[in-house]
């Protein structure tokens, strides 16, 4: 059994949670346990931590890298 931490903005349903254990089983290949946590901070979205492997889906960490996008692009000209 895989288990790991789920941290998102705003609490999730029990079917939202559920349903984020099923698709981490499927990519595991085995049973996921997930512990939820809230953090304000990433803003939206997910950050799921198994096994010292982070899966970050949090809108915090997209908008981090359309900023280091953009500084890139301005450097460039």
């Amino acid at each position: 059994m895989f288990e790991g931490k789920l941290l998102s903005a705003k609490p999730l349903s029990q079917d939202q949670l559920r349903a984020i254990e099923s698709r981490f089983t499927a990519l595991l290949g085995g049973p996921v346990r997930l512990t939820e946590e809230t953090d304000p901070s990433l803003l939206g979205g997910v950050r799921v931590e198994i096994d010292g492997r982070v899966y970050d889906g949090s809108l915090r960490l997209q908008l981090q890298e359309v900023l280091k996008a953009l500084q890139t692009e301005e450097e460039g000209k």
